[in-house]
């Protein structure tokens, strides 16, 4: 997800794009499989044991074909993937877009979201279902309510943004310990989550209407926003580079995913102060654009 990481649980608008550095696919195992295949296949069992107790009921419109799902694991099938877990970039997405896509009988294609949800919710606790859907349209996605709509990949004007990299932490965090700290705050009234949203709205509204000078204050006040409401969240190897990036305005971090540790992203302004960071000379970036 771009934008719009815990704003959307008020119903903020959120942007979520595809990166193609990241995939994951089903394979079946051949003889001696190694020891990261069988504890993928183990827990893949885990999770269709899950859905054998807990099919999803006819009103989600849709129903997983367990016995199949336990027919290919029992013949060596695992989840060959690339995408780190833990780093908010949507491992267990990619992994429910597959499911979804090999075993799923759908009877109503309108609730997709809900249904790519529902079989996120065994790794989230409760999840939004957008990293799924993303994963399974394989195409960039406007969020706004409970509706998605296609849009065109973002583009960002050279003169602003330079380029978006992911910092890697080198740290894995889970999503909802982190979430129940945010909501926390929320019922303690310490950080105003319409704030937040009326943020992030506003970056995504000025993208994609090219007004490059308000997207690039949108941004930096989301940067702010988390350090000062969010800073739990973020690690302690990149704090020093976020507050340096609002004071010299060369660069501005924003989480990526609920935070915690996993990816970073980086809007970079001027690329040469960036690529001189404790955290560029310390730490794997990734470029996204």
């Amino acid at each position: 997800m771009l934008l719009g990481e815990y704003s959307i649980i008020h119903k903020s608008k959120a942007l979520a794009i595809p990166f193609e550095r990241f995939n994951g696919a089903f394979q079946k195992s051949k003889d001696n499989p190694d020891s990261k295949i069988i504890e993928s296949n183990r827990q893949l069992f885990e999770y269709a044991n899950y859905l054998a107790q807990n099919n999803p009921a006819a009103e989600l419109g849709f129903e997983i074909d367990v016995k199949g799902f336990i027919a290919d694991l029992n013949d060596g099938l695992y989840f060959e993937s690339n995408i780190p877990q833990g780093y908010g970039v949507g491992s267990s997405g990619a992994l429910i877009a597959n499911l979804y896509d090999r075993y799923a009988n759908v009877t109503d294609a309108s609730l997709i979201k809900n249904q790519l949800a529902w079989l996120e919710n065994y790794f989230h606790g409760k999840s939004s279902g957008i990293d799924p859907l993303v994963a399974y349209l394989n195409k960039p996605l406007l969020f706004e309510e409970d509706r998605f709509t296609f849009v065109d990949q973002p583009q960002f004007d050279q003169n602003v943004f330079s380029c978006l990299f992911l910092i890697d932490t080198q740290r894995v965090s889970k999503t909802a310990p982190l979430v129940n700290i945010y909501l926390s705050k929320v019922q303690k009234g310490t950080l105003n989550p319409n704030e937040y949203a009326g943020l992030v709205n506003n970056a995504i509204d000025s993208l994609y209407i090219s007004e490059i000078n308000r997207f690039k204050s949108s941004i930096r006040q989301i940067s702010t926003w988390q350090l000062e409401n969010l800073r739990e969240m973020i690690p302690s190897s990149v704090i020093k580079t976020w507050e340096q990036g609002l004071e010299e305005e060369n660069w501005y971090l924003k989480l990526c995913g609920s935070g915690g540790g996993g990816f970073i992203f980086a809007f970079v302004v001027n690329f040469e102060p960036f690529n001189k960071t404790s955290v560029v000379q310390s730490l794997p970036v990734l470029k996204v654009f």
